[in-house]
C-alpha cells in the first residue's frame, strides 16, 4: 500500500533525483508483484527521461517464472504506447529481464514491432538487440537479416554490437 500512496501527490513536481529515488525504492521494496506493478503503472506516466526509465527497468526485481509471465503481460500495452518513455521502459525491461533463451522469440518480435521513430526508443531497442546478439548470436543474426528494424535503429544496433567488444 505504501508504494501506491507515494504517488498520490503529483510526481511531476518531483525533481530528477526524487524520481530516480522513487525508481530505486520501487525496485527495493519488499512487496508482492501485484502491488509493485500497480505502483509502476502510476509511476510510468511521469517518467520523462532515459535515466529514470533505465533505472526503473534495471532495478525492478523479476525473479521467478511467474514474475516473468506477470511482468511481460503488464508490459504488452506499453510497447504500442504513444508515450516515448513507456516504449523505452518496455524495451528496457526486455533488456534487463527477458534476454533469456525461453523469451528470445517474444522479445525480438516486440523489438521488431515497437515504433522507433523517437531517438530514445530507437536507442533502447538497438541496445537490447545488440545484447541479444551477444548472448544468442546465431538466432539474433538470422532475425536481423529478416529486416524487421527501421534503418536508423538497425544502424544503431550494428554500431552497439561493434562497440560492445563482446562479439
Amino acid at each position: 500500500a505504501y508504494l501506491t500512496e507515494v504517488w498520490k501527490n503529483p510526481p511531476q513536481a518531483l525533481s530528477h533525483e526524487e524520481k530516480l529515488l522513487a525508481a530505486m525504492v520501487l525496485g527495493a521494496a519488499k512487496t508482492a508483484m501485484s502491488e509493485r506493478l500497480a505502483a509502476l503503472k502510476q509511476l510510468l506516466p511521469y517518467v520523462d527521461n532515459w535515466a529514470v526509465c533505465d533505472c526503473l527497468a534495471s532495478s525492478f526485481p523479476v525473479k521467478t517464472a511467474e514474475d516473468h509471465q506477470e511482468v511481460w503481460a503488464f508490459l504488452r500495452p506499453y510497447w504500442d504506447s504513444p508515450a516515448v518513455y513507456d516504449r523505452r521502459a518496455a524495451a528496457g525491461f526486455a533488456l534487463s529481464h527477458f534476454l533469456k533463451e525461453e523469451w528470445l522469440d517474444e522479445v525480438l518480435a516486440a523489438y521488431g514491432q515497437v515504433p522507433t521513430e523517437e531517438y530514445y526508443v530507437s536507442m533502447a531497442v538497438a541496445w537490447g538487440v545488440s545484447m541479444a546478439f551477444v548472448a544468442f548470436p546465431a538466432k539474433t543474426k538470422q532475425w536481423l537479416l529478416t529486416g524487421p528494424l527501421e534503418r536508423g535503429t538497425l544502424r544503431r544496433t550494428y554500431q552497439k554490437i561493434m562497440e560492445s567488444r563482446q562479439v
